[in-house]
């Protein structure tokens, strides 16, 4: 057995051309971080000041009285979602009373294709076939090899959700477009009692399975067989903040701020819970997109820095001692760009945090000099050494 071990150099210009791309490519990285931190902090401040509209805007009511001064105005009434109708499935006669909400889920037994291509060189194409219960229509015309595998053209009964006459929240009335809103769901046990007053059709193939009514054999399924669940909602307490119109209500358009507010949610909710669980998911992605942006700044940093790392480990120890300052440089760096990016960004909005964060971004430099200036004596005497 033997080795050859061979040596290689690295040309000076080569050296300088990765250098170059090094900088350049943490200079881009930097501004581009740069500019999602001022947009970000921009969308952020819009946010807040969209949250604050609200708040002035908005307008609790009690639920048991409709006011008229209250007409077209953001209002929020919270209380118990109630109906004295009956919610019907007329095409399977199915009837419930007392719900809020009756959900009709239904799936069909068909034939699916996947396309596999073992050669992209040779345009080969591998076409498998597979059964399988889905809630969509899949188009067998569209198969590489429709013949053997064709399914039905359309379903027979399709998915749907139905409600009642009239829902009420006290003495207001809830529209369809806030009740969809409701994801509370509860299984509906369907009863032989039940499965007798539906159509002929159905009954004499239905056979019940778990929460599941199969239109056909559920251990030997045919291509074409359905299985259909139902779900209900029923009364709860539920808070809503829209636009009061009549005993009922509408959606609410902010053109200033250009947002609509026609929004249903389960539970009471006071006025802060409501708006807060509003921009909850808002001030979530604030906080991602600001990680982001510290983190493409900081690689930006040390991109640019790197030739100077790269230089450094010619030489025993200088390497390791610099590329962990540049580190350190780099995170404090990225803290204090981003810390003066949300500074401005909001010191003409909420003065006391803005200057606050600028203040914090100037903390940040003083300490990273004084800190400079303590170690800069060791390291020349470690280098010496």
């Amino acid at each position: 057995m033997s080795e050859l071990v061979e040596a290689t150099s690295r040309s000076w210009f080569d050296r300088l051309k990765n250098s170059l791309k090094s900088v350049v490519g943490g200079l881009v990285l930097f501004l581009a971080a740069l500019v999602l931190l001022c947009w970000t902090e921009g969308r952020a401040v819009r946010a807040d000041n969209r949250r604050r509209r609200v708040e002035e805007t908005v307008t609790a009511v009690a639920v048991n009285k409709v006011l008229s001064a209250n007409e077209r105005k953001l209002v929020l009434v919270a209380g118990k979602a109630t109906t004295k109708d009956s919610t019907k499935d007329k095409h399977l006669k199915l009837r419930l009373k007392g719900i809020i909400k009756l959900e009709r889920h239904v799936e069909m037994y068909q034939w699916q294709e996947d396309v596999e291509i073992p050669s992209r060189k040779k345009g080969e194409q591998k076409f498998t076939y597979h059964k399988l219960w889905l809630d969509k229509l899949i188009k067998s015309s569209d198969f590489g090899h429709a013949s053997g595998h064709e399914n039905p053209s359309k379903f027979k009964y399709k998915s749907e959700t139905f409600y009642p006459a009239t829902v009420k929240l006290g003495e207001f009335k809830l529209n369809k477009e806030l009740l969809a809103q409701i994801k509370v769901y509860q299984p509906v046990v369907i009863s032989q009692k039940e499965i007798k007053k539906m159509p002929k059709a159905v009954r004499k193939t239905a056979t019940l399975s778990g929460e599941w009514l199969y239109l056909g054999n559920p251990g030997e399924p045919k291509v074409g067989d359905l299985r259909i669940r139902f779900r209900q909602v029923a009364p709860l307490a539920v808070s809503v903040l829209a636009k009061q119109k009549r005993k009922g209500f509408a959606p609410f358009k902010d053109e200033e701020y250009d947002r609509t507010y026609h929004v249903l949610k389960p539970g009471l909710k006071s006025k802060t819970e409501f708006i807060r669980e509003l921009t909850d998911s808002a001030r979530l992605l604030t906080w991602l997109l600001r990680l982001a942006g510290f983190i493409f700044m900081g690689a930006g940093i040390g991109l640019v820095f790197n030739p100077w790392v790269a230089t450094a480990n010619t030489m025993p120890f200088l390497g390791d001692i610099l590329g962990f300052g540049i580190y350190v440089f780099a995170l404090v760096g990225s803290a204090v760009f981003s810390l003066l990016a949300t500074g401005f960004a909001w010191v003409f909005f909420q003065p006391l945090l803005g200057i606050g964060l600028l203040l914090g971004a100037i903390v940040l430099v003083v300490a990273g000099i004084l800190v400079g200036r303590v170690r800069k004596p060791s390291i020349r005497s470690s280098v010496s050494m």
